[in-house]
């Protein structure tokens, strides 16, 4: 019980921090906490984030894998709106490529 209201609190957190005008899907906010690791970046650096192809294909490759396919693209615009320049090109072809 405590570990899931934990894990329900740092979701919040961690999507918070990316707060733009919509919503993510719930899916998002699971991929972005798990996807965490693989970014070498303090979780609360948004700009670390945003720059890090390491967390960019984690985060990518756990969407694909699940989020059902309705979710894809509001997932993928929540990621764009909020990141917006600071996504690298590299980043900005991996998604092009998939979508």
């Amino acid at each position: 019980m405590k570990f899931s209201l934990l894990f329900a609190t740092l979701v919040g957190i961690l999507v918070s921090s990316f707060a733009v005008a919509t919503d993510p899907p719930y899916c998002t906010g699971l991929c972005v906490f798990g996807s965490l690791d693989d970014s070498g970046c303090d979780p609360i650096s948004l700009e670390c984030l945003c720059t890090s192809i390491p967390f960019a294909k984690s985060l990518i490759g756990c969407v694909l894998e699940s989020c059902t396919w309705r979710e894809y693209i509001p997932s993928i615009k929540y990621l764009k709106e909020t990141c917006g320049d600071t996504w690298t090109s590299e980043i900005t072809d991996i998604i092009d490529d998939i979508f």
